[in-house]
């Protein structure tokens, strides 16, 4: 904050409880869907046997409005098996 701050860059910042879903951020700060975005850690395993890194994880940033497409993504990026990423 204090970059923006020294840059005279006007931002909001909110602090809330934890949640777990995009509709309960929005309600807590009172805004639509669309004015937010979900970020969701996933682990894929290629599908190719011959790649340097078999599995590894990825981030997506997409609107908080929209719902990810598992297949879409799982075809696009040749991957065998997609999953949310856990500990």
């Amino acid at each position: 904050m204090e970059l923006f701050k020294v840059n005279e860059i006007k931002f909001s910042h909110f602090e809330h409880a934890p949640v777990l879903t995009s509709e309960e951020a929005a309600k807590l700060r009172n805004v639509s869907m669309a004015s937010g975005a979900k970020a969701m850690l996933l682990w894929m395993k290629s599908k190719n046997v011959n790649d340097v890194s078999p599995s590894s994880f990825i981030l997506t940033v997409m609107s908080a409005e929209k719902k990810l497409s598992w297949s879409t993504i799982r075809t696009e990026l040749n991957m065998k098996q997609l999953t949310m990423a856990s500990a």
